[in-house]
């Protein structure tokens, strides 16, 4: 599977308001690939200044979706700037948001539905994706590394 191809086949950019209302369905373990956690890492890692990421990283995600019932969000939800701090390499799953019919806009916004998402998740599930959680906790955040000469590697995965 061509992640990037993928990326280019769905019209996110042409149809979102950036509301966040999709925010709420960044809870539990929201999967990605392997090639996706690498770029969204060194995103994080060069692109997020070390005192933001900190912060980021060590801020609650408890959402409080209704009186007595909260739900834990991505760990890379800012919970201040109240968006996602890797939106241009988010992994798959993100980007489907509202553009496949299991995972409808949260504001009804008419869409176009991604005929092809269930055979792409098929394919993203034989790439045995972790959760972000997981990742973040293997990924040893708190070490940053030189900023690469040539970032066209990231370019490549931003939308």
């Amino acid at each position: 599977m061509d992640l990037l191809d993928v990326y280019d086949r769905l019209p996110t950019g042409r149809y979102c308001s950036g509301c966040h209302a999709c925010a709420i369905r960044c809870s539990g373990d929201v999967p990605a690939a392997a090639e996706e956690w690498e770029c969204m890492e060194d995103y994080l890692r060069h692109r997020i200044p070390p005192s933001e990421l900190q912060r980021l990283l060590g801020e609650s995600k408890s959402y409080q979706v209704a009186a007595g019932y909260s739900i834990e969000l991505c760990p890379l939800y800012d919970m201040k700037a109240k968006s996602c701090a890797v939106y241009p390499v988010r992994p798959l799953i993100c980007r489907m948001l509202g553009f496949v019919e299991w995972m409808p806009c949260p504001i009804e916004r008419p869409l176009p539905v991604a005929t092809e998402g269930l055979e792409w998740m098929r394919q993203y599930a034989a790439m045995n994706p972790r959760p972000i959680p997981r990742w973040v906790a293997d990924s040893g955040l708190s070490i940053r590394r030189q900023a690469p000469t040539d970032q066209s590697e990231v370019a490549r995965w931003a939308s």
